[in-house]
């Protein structure tokens, strides 16, 4: 009877789903002999993460939700130093790849607020940055207003324990918008 009980129980182990452990981790978890060797990670800021809380709280696509936060980074990384730069994008795993959807910016009619803003921003680095900025996501057919929207969102999703320093270097950067 007892080789019955036990047969039954290591069955009944075996057709669980215990955390995706093989059969026999699961029956010595189950007995206090598993292997807990497991460490449990805090999850961190991603950039998986920050887009894909961009794109479903502003209602936007994946595509511009990544070359919006691209353009934003962008515009912080002319306002940090390079030490500040790379530290933010060490905080944040794979925010260094979404730099790859940087929109590209046409030069606009010199007769059009564009071109006056380009011209204006020939005597400003800084106004040229916004300047620059402003065109990114007009290009990604995304108003200028949301730039706010996105600073404002990428800095709720660092509001954890994780993201506190990549939150502050990014609103560092995000200083002069």
């Amino acid at each position: 009877m007892k080789k019955v009980l036990i047969l039954l129980v290591s069955l009944s182990f075996a057709s669980s789903a215990m955390a995706e452990q093989s059969w026999w981790d699961s029956v010595l978890s189950a007995v206090g002999l598993g292997d807990d060797t497991t460490e449990q990670v805090e999850a961190g800021p991603t950039a998986d993460g920050l887009l894909e809380s961009i794109s479903s709280k502003l209602g936007v696509s994946s595509e511009q939700a990544k070359g919006g936060i691209a353009a934003l980074v962008n515009y912080a990384k002319q306002n940090v130093s390079e030490e500040q730069f790379a530290s933010l994008t060490a905080q944040i795993p794979g925010l260094d790849t979404v730099m790859q959807y940087l929109p590209a910016i046409e030069a606009a009619s010199k007769n059009s607020v564009g071109g006056l803003m380009d011209k204006a921003s020939e005597y400003s680095e800084g106004l040229g940055n916004l300047n620059a900025l402003n065109k990114q996501f007009e290009s990604l057919g995304l108003k200028t207003s949301m730039i706010k929207d996105y600073a404002s969102q990428a800095k709720s999703y660092l509001d954890t324990p994780e993201g506190q320093q990549a939150k502050k270097l990014l609103a560092d950067g995000l200083l002069k918008i």
